[in-house]
């Protein structure tokens, strides 16, 4: 039973130091794909990813419509059944 526990605790060891290479390895290729710059310093995986949106909505207010175009728009009661 002793041999058993000094296997598994060999496996372990060894397991953690492939997983601390992997990790080593993921940080580096994160890093040439994002280099970090003066204002970017935080670690890799504490940053957020950015909300995706369209450059244009953020840029543009939102135009306003007026009571004639949503009258318009409208078509009265219901648009449908003025044409059937």
């Amino acid at each position: 039973m002793i041999q058993n526990s000094r296997l598994v605790e060999l496996a372990i060891k060894g397991l953690e130091a492939e997983k601390a290479r992997i990790e080593q390895e993921l940080m580096e290729l994160r890093n040439q794909r994002t280099p970090r710059t003066a204002t970017n310093r935080a670690p890799v995986a504490a940053r957020q990813e950015p909300q995706l949106q369209a450059p244009e909505a953020a840029a543009k207010p939102r135009r306003k419509m007026s009571a004639a175009a949503r009258k318009k728009i409208s078509g009265g009661a219901c648009a449908c059944a003025a044409r059937a």
